[in-house]
């Protein structure tokens, strides 16, 4: 894989030439909604790249590769008299060149419009890699078109590509978005977004687990605040109607403990697996009756109902939900909770003249 040169080429085992490497893929019409990954990614594709460079963008391939290296790759490169091949499994060719391409600073090779799957596969390989800020420069080029579609869940890998790419304008509204929307799927132990699971499009842990804390935490506050209600009714010294009626208090308090029942108030884990909108939703279809003379002149439904307040202290934790700040989450910061093995030092490059 590694020279001094790039060469824009593909090698396919099954006829033994060496073709030209295929136009990418432009932005009309929306992504196909398949997730498989392309058949031309099971063929092998050889690149001729510059080791140096390599280094200079990556401190995953300077940690491999550096001059200093003791790694198995970097040896066997000082040895080689030539070319060094190094083997790349699991990279979306198309992807890597485009990004070859940029780094080689052969820009009119870098395709201007991509499809929104070379635009995930792209994030992918600047996550592992971590080159995202050497080809920043062309991220909003390669985004137009597709950040329309950022905050629907059918472009899920949103979420990633606006984390690697550090694009707090996605990013940030987006992880409130899904804190409001997300659902919790117990028997995978999975957050889910539009059916989808935030591991399945390369979220990180440590921002998978921030929306979690913050949808549960609300959750928890909601129903806090509904059953506060009950235990009111239920424990009152004295009449908590305006009037003083106790039998609008029982009213009450069949009517919550009806509604506690039919909604399964009394299952917070059940609760837990919902959306936050959905948990919203359900405490706001809650109905009280409310007591009424025989002559039916006087109502207390707008003098005693404890629903206003409780609809009110609803908003008011959805409301103060905010979103997600991008910079927590900086590589380096998501690195050290997850516990990698790539401490970060970088040996300074010293390459000696040919």
């Amino acid at each position: 894989m590694l020279d001094e040169t790039l060469g824009g080429f593909r090698f396919d085992p099954e006829d033994g030439k060496m073709t030209a490497a295929p136009q990418a893929a432009t932005t009309a019409g929306r992504p196909p909604q398949s997730r498989n990954m392309r058949a031309g990614s099971l063929r092998k594709w050889r690149f001729k790249v510059s080791s140096q460079v390599m280094c200079l963008v990556s401190p995953v391939f300077r940690a491999m590769l550096g001059p200093s290296s003791m790694f198995k790759e970097a040896c066997e490169l000082r040895a080689s008299p030539s070319c060094y091949r190094l083997s790349l499994e699991d990279d979306d060719p198309e992807a890597f060149l485009a990004i070859l391409y940029v780094l080689h600073c052969q820009t009119e090779k870098v395709p201007s419009s991509i499809s929104f799957e070379d635009l995930f596969h792209m994030a992918i390989i600047c996550d592992k890699y971590d080159c995202a800020l050497a080809v920043a420069v062309w991220v909003d080029i390669w985004t137009t078109g597709w950040r329309e579609f950022a905050f629907e869940t059918a472009y899920s890998e949103w979420m990633f590509i606006s984390w690697t790419f550090c694009l707090p304008s996605v990013f940030e509204p987006l992880s409130r978005k899904i804190v409001m929307e997300g659902r919790y799927e117990n028997g995978l132990g999975q957050l889910l977004w539009g059916g989808r699971s935030l591991d399945e499009v390369m979220v990180p842990d440590p921002v998978i687990s921030a929306i979690h804390q913050l949808r549960s935490d609300a959750i928890k506050a909601i129903l806090d605040n509904t059953v506060f209600y009950l235990d009111l009714y239920s424990n009152a010294e004295g009449t908590m109607c305006i009037y003083e009626i106790p039998e609008c208090d029982v009213m009450i308090l069949g009517s919550i403990v009806r509604e506690f029942r039919k909604r399964g108030l009394h299952n917070r884990e059940k609760f837990l697996l919902m959306s936050l909108n959905e948990v919203v939703a359900s405490i706001k279809e809650i109905s009280i009756y409310f007591y009424t003379n025989y002559t039916g002149t006087v109502f207390h439904g707008d003098t005693c109902s404890f629903l206003p307040e409780l609809f009110a202290k609803v908003d008011k934790i959805c409301e103060s939900i905010g979103e997600l700040k991008l910079e927590r989450f900086s590589k380096g910061v998501v690195w050290c909770r997850c516990g990698t093995g790539f401490g970060g030092k970088l040996e300074p490059l010293e390459y000696k003249p040919v």
